[in-house]
């Protein structure tokens, strides 16, 4: 058995118990409070969270990641600007990489990825109204008829994922338009 399909039962164990904490919540008379509520829900994930064994998820795993992505931030030379970040559409589209490959297994573990549909979304626009000046990136692929009709994204990402596209594609197609038409 690999470490990831450890990891992986540890996670969905992690997530059947939080129904279970949901009905012990329901029944506590102790909590009755909106905060108590809250501060109970946050005090099982984060025993659940440690129970995978993973040391980001102790209170040292989390300060030094904090401590690192504070001193990341403020480091001048850093200077990530959204035109880099933003840039390279094709390649971030593909079906195994930023959004696409997340959102399947988030879809997979019967998890709607609404908020990195939203960003699929908006990589696809950006890639739309930066059309003409992609050249090369773009050359291969059918240039959208209409700025966002389900029809010319689901065309676009077909083309963008080519062979590789799955069972989940239909299900990524609706969730990326819907998320555009916001």
């Amino acid at each position: 058995m690999t470490a990831d399909s450890t990891l992986l039962r540890r996670y969905r164990k992690a997530i059947a118990r939080t129904d279970e904490l949901g009905m012990r919540e329901a029944l506590d008379p102790r909590l009755t409070t909106f905060r108590q509520r809250a501060q109970y829900r946050l005090d099982r994930m984060r025993e659940m969270l440690a129970a995978l064994g993973d040391p980001l998820f102790t209170p040292a795993g989390y300060a030094a990641y904090a401590d690192d992505l504070l001193a990341r931030m403020v480091r001048p030379t850093l200077n990530d600007l959204i035109a880099r970040v933003t840039r390279d559409q094709v390649r971030k589209l593909g079906y195994d990489d930023r959004f696409f490959g997340t959102m399947r297994l988030a879809l997979r573990h019967g998890i709607r990825p609404v908020h990195l549909a939203q960003g699929a979304a908006a990589a696809v626009r950006s890639l739309i109204d930066q059309w003409d000046g992609l050249g090369q990136a773009v050359a291969a692929l059918p240039r959208p008829t209409a700025s966002w009709s389900k029809e010319s994204v689901g065309n676009l990402l077909r083309a963008i994922w080519s062979t590789k596209a799955g069972p989940e594609a239909p299900s990524l197609i609706d969730l990326t338009w819907e998320s555009g038409m916001a």
